[in-house]
């Protein structure tokens, strides 16, 4: 005997929450005395934005990868 299917509720399904880390930061200086602060995706390392080295008014934002679509909790300038 086949077994009907449930009409479906209006609670949400329960599944995963999506991952959310901290972007690593990562410190470049280069020969002619330039340096910034690279912030990198946890997952593929990409570049997700530069900065200087010292924020003056810090926010914490969360930034979607372009490449491998993980959320990044990265600090970002107002």
């Amino acid at each position: 005997m086949l077994s009907k299917k449930k009409a479906r509720s209006s609670v949400p399904r329960r599944g995963r929450r999506p991952r959310v880390n901290v972007a690593f930061k990562v410190r470049v200086f280069t020969n002619e005395g330039d340096q910034w602060v690279e912030e990198r995706c946890w997952r593929c390392g990409r570049v997700l934005s530069r900065h200087h080295m010292v924020l003056s008014t810090p926010v914490k934002e969360e930034i979607t990868c372009p490449s491998c679509k993980a959320i990044n909790r990265v600090e970002k300038e107002e």
